[in-house]
């Protein structure tokens, strides 16, 4: 069962390998440096340095009687800090709960508060929060080459790692994934806003780009909810399940499907005949959800 758990794990790369956005404005960065940061979640939030605290507002995106509500600024929470300027460290707590980041910035609190201790060994991946004026973003700052494998393999997205390794024949290489020689999923190209990735399967190949959609923003909130709304599915409407607006997503759930029939006919030791519906309506697409809400679960605060 285990093993079945992680045979979508290459259809939902493109979303576990995290679609990058533009970061805060240069200007908000207040001249610290925000290459290769890529955010996932954006919220208001307010400082009062003569008392040590920042609150933030937490977007709502929610279904309630049967209605989409949105609202940019929701509940909001206070918390404590402390900055050591001679050092860089910043220590928030989070009623007792403390992280701990290193700041850049010419002027506190804007600027890059990057995770003091979480990343990979290499230091490749981090996580990380961009505060502008009025808003800050949570996210991950990459510095590394191989952009899939680094992901796959930090902290973030190492806990698919075992998944890969049971596997039949399943090899990552920098920017490619194969998985019972072929299949395979490739990231053609990634930039601020946008992640283009290849997908193989036989003599079948079709490419899907996926943009990443922020509960913040109206026009996002709306575009998920009518894409659960399309699902038709009885599940309660989670944001984060439809964190994506894609330009192919039957390219994905065409190869999702052969993978998972490829799969089922090498356990039982035949070659198709085999239906989906007979495994009990199994929908692999769940897993690419499950991979994109590990990083979309990135809130502000980022409690560990």
């Amino acid at each position: 069962m285990k093993k079945l758990l992680f045979v979508s794990v290459a259809a939902a790369l493109a979303f576990s390998a995290c679609s990058s956005t533009s970061s805060a404005d240069d200007e908000n960065s207040s001249s610290a440096s925000t290459k290769g940061f890529m955010p996932r979640f954006k919220a208001d939030y307010e400082i009062n340095k003569s008392e040590g605290t920042i609150s933030y507002s937490e977007p709502v995106c929610a279904e309630e009687d049967g209605k989409l509500v949105w609202k940019r600024n929701g509940e909001k929470e206070t918390v404590s800090y402390e900055y050591d300027s001679k050092t860089g460290r910043i220590t928030v707590d989070f009623d007792g709960d403390k992280e701990v980041y290193d700041y850049s910035g010419s002027s506190f609190p804007k600027g890059v508060w990057r995770d003091a201790y979480q990343e990979d060994e290499e230091g490749a991946v981090a996580t990380a929060e961009v505060y502008g004026d009025k808003t800050v973003e949570a996210g991950i700052i990459y510095s590394g080459n191989c952009f899939l494998k680094d992901i796959f393999m930090s902290s973030i997205g190492g806990e698919f790692e075992e998944g890969l390794d049971m596997l039949q024949g399943a090899e990552i290489d920098c920017d490619k994934i194969t998985v019972m020689k072929d299949f395979s999923v490739e990231i053609v190209s990634w930039s601020k806003d946008e992640i283009k990735a290849k997908y193989t399967y036989g003599k079948e190949s079709c490419t899907n780009s996926s943009k990443p959609r922020f509960s913040y923003n109206e026009g996002d909130c709306k575009a998920a909810y009518d894409d659960y709304k399309k699902a038709g599915k009885d599940e309660k409407f989670e944001f984060e399940d439809y964190p994506y607006t894609q330009s192919n997503p039957k390219c994905t759930e065409d190869f999702t499907s052969a993978l998972m029939l490829a799969f089922m006919g090498d356990i039982f030791g035949g070659e198709g005949g085999f239906d989906l519906g007979d495994f009990g309506g199994f929908d692999p697409s769940i897993f690419g959800k499950k991979i994109a809400r590990s990083m979309t679960d990135l809130k502000i605060p980022s409690k560990k």
